[in-house]
């Protein structure tokens, strides 16, 4: 979907609405990868406490669903700057 969209823009000369959603997939990234660094580090004051298994459980699905989510926007990218 996200090829056939550049390639819409592409060929309407709209570059600008490349580079404004390159910039948005970036932020995107950015957030991601700021809140799976916090996640983590939660995750080690949870390796702490006895109790905190169904916490670190939850963190851990948390940062997994990211890190797939990181994957597919970094694709999302790699076709935009193609494009550019």
């Amino acid at each position: 979907m996200l090829e056939s969209e550049v390639e819409l823009v592409r060929d309407s000369e709209s570059s600008r609405n490349l580079y404004r959603k390159e910039n948005d997939i970036r932020r995107k990234i950015t957030q991601l990868e700021n809140d799976i660094a916090l996640w983590q580090n939660n995750i080690e004051f949870f390796a702490k406490s006895k109790t905190s298994d169904r916490l670190k459980a939850e963190f851990e699905r948390k940062i997994n669903n990211a890190l797939s989510q990181l994957d597919d926007l970094k694709h999302q990218l790699t076709i935009i700057q193609e494009a550019i």
